[in-house]
């Protein structure tokens, strides 16, 4: 059986390539916002960091100074004096001195353009004597960047937009083929195991199938009918239980048993036997190595009753003998034994009595019997019956007389 997956895989709910989408918008949108966003906060850290060190340049420059001045009489440095220490800052910087009563000492405006960042410091002039230092710088050429930047975001969004979009569908789309190709399987493992059920349960052999270990794997209904075993037989008894019920069955249980567990040693062996059972029945019991694969995972024993072919070829065989026997001479009495001991044999619980005259003018009554008839009893029945079977010769010469073992 060919297994071939389906060439159109399950379709996907409505309402999920909508949600991905928006997911996929929503990140692209967050990536877009968020190349610009890394730009503008690293730059405005630059911004804060620079101010800061020149604030610090300007507390330490005025430090240097009151140091120099000690010596003076209440000597202050001039505000104009720090605003040109701090003119390295270039023309991007404000710059604002004012005192301690917040009165406008120097104000030196190069951008005044909105939003600004400021950063502020005290500076100690001796005495009571308080001024501070105010530094700022416009944000706007940062915006503008940021701005700039947001092109390649946009980019990035765009591409994240696209994977996000693509990739989640693809995955799903993958995993919908997926289940559709195992339900498929699953469906044709099943149709395939109904057809070895039901091939199993239709042949005329009783089917028992083993492991490599000699475990019972499956049994059909026939095997468990040949051999009456519980109906559960075929599911829920174990190895054990089941081998000893069959041995338990067979006239030569060990002989069945050691076989049984030489197979299981040497696993790629065929083998083949006849079983005789206590009831007198006849199984022919084959059983071969099962291979998956080109490696042998357990054997398969299959069992017939033969009984009533063996019975149909010894009733042949003991036909052609008599006439031989009769064709060749030999004494009818004599054939006539022989008849009566295959009878008996082929029966098995019975005795045969066979009653004759050699011919119709002769009126000696004659008796053939099997082995298993004494003499005496074959004497009593010549002797009382010759009464009772002569009607039985008057349209003709013989007469069999059968009955069961040890009722005479």
């Amino acid at each position: 059986m060919t297994f071939s997956p389906p060439a159109v895989a399950a379709e996907s709910p409505p309402e999920l390539p909508g949600a991905i989408a928006r997911l996929a918008l929503i990140g692209g949108a967050v990536v877009t916002l968020l190349v610009p966003a890394i730009f503008l906060v690293i730059g405005y850290q630059s911004e804060v960091a620079s101010l800061d060190a020149a604030l610090q340049a300007g507390v330490h420059g005025n430090e240097q100074f009151r140091s120099r001045a000690a010596g003076a009489a209440a000597q202050l440095r001039a505000p104009q004096e720090l605003a040109e220490s701090l003119a390295w800052l270039g023309d991007k910087t404000n710059l604002r001195v004012t005192d301690a009563d917040n009165r406008l000492l120097l104000e030196r405006i190069r951008d005044p353009s909105p939003p600004l960042v400021t950063r502020r410091a005290t500076l100690d002039q001796g005495g009571k004597s308080v001024a501070q230092l105010e530094l700022s710088r416009s944000l706007q050429p940062l915006l503008g960047y940021a701005l700039v930047f947001l092109a390649p975001g946009l980019l990035l969004g765009m591409l994240t937009f696209g994977a996000l979009k693509d990739v989640p569908m693809r995955a799903f789309r993958l995993a919908l083929q997926e289940i559709a190709v195992r339900k498929t399987t699953e469906e044709q493992l099943a149709k395939s195991l109904s057809i070895f059920s039901a091939t199993l349960e239709s042949t005329p052999d009783g089917i028992f199938v083993t492991d490599v270990f000699g475990r019972a794997v499956v049994a059909n209904q026939r095997f468990v009918d040949l051999w009456n075993l519980p109906r559960a037989a075929s599911s829920g008894v174990t190895d054990i239980e089941t081998l000893a019920a069959l041995a338990d069955q067979l006239r030569e249980p060990g002989a069945f048993l050691a076989t049984q567990k030489d197979l299981t040693r040497h696993i790629d062996v065929d083998h083949g036997a006849v079983l005789e059972l206590r009831d007198g029945r006849l199984f022919e019991w084959n059983s071969r190595p099962q291979y998956v694969d080109g490696n042998v995972v357990g054997r398969v024993s299959s069992f017939r009753d033969i009984s009533e072919r063996k019975r149909a070829e010894a009733l042949l065989a003991a036909e052609k003998e008599v006439l031989e026997m009769v064709v060749c001479g030999t004494p009818l009495k004599e054939a006539l034994g022989v008849l009566a001991r295959h009878v008996e044999i082929l029966s098995g619980r019975m005795f045969c009595a066979i009653l004759f005259r050699e011919s119709s003018t002769d009126s000696d009554l004659m008796c053939a019997t099997g082995p298993s008839l004494p003499h005496a009893v074959a004497e009593g029945i010549v002797h009382h019956g010759r009464a009772a079977l002569a009607h039985v010769f008057n349209d003709g010469s013989l007469a069999a007389y059968t009955g069961a073992r040890g009722r005479v």
